[in-house]
C-alpha cells in the first residue's frame, strides 16, 4: 500500500475533501485488488489528528 501513496486523512469539515479522499482510496484499493473486509483495517492506518481521535473514540464505545 505504501508504494501507491494513499493520502492520509486528518478530519475535515468540507464534504468535497472527504469525497476526494474516499475516491482516492477506492482507486488505491482497486489497484491492490483489496477485498472489502480488509479495507477498514487498512484505512485505520491512514487516519491522523482529529480523524484518528474520532476512530479511537468509536472503538472505545464498542467495548
Amino acid at each position: 500500500m505504501s508504494r501507491l501513496k494513499p493520502l492520509r486523512f486528518k478530519g475535515v469539515v468540507e464534504l468535497r475533501e472527504v469525497e476526494d479522499w474516499l475516491m482516492n482510496l477506492e482507486i488505491t484499493f482497486d489497484g491492490m485488488q483489496c477485498p472489502p473486509e480488509k479495507k477498514v483495517p487498512l484505512i485505520m492506518f491512514l487516519l491522523d489528528d482529529e480523524a484518528e481521535r474520532w476512530w479511537l473514540g468509536q472503538q472505545r464505545e464498542k467495548l
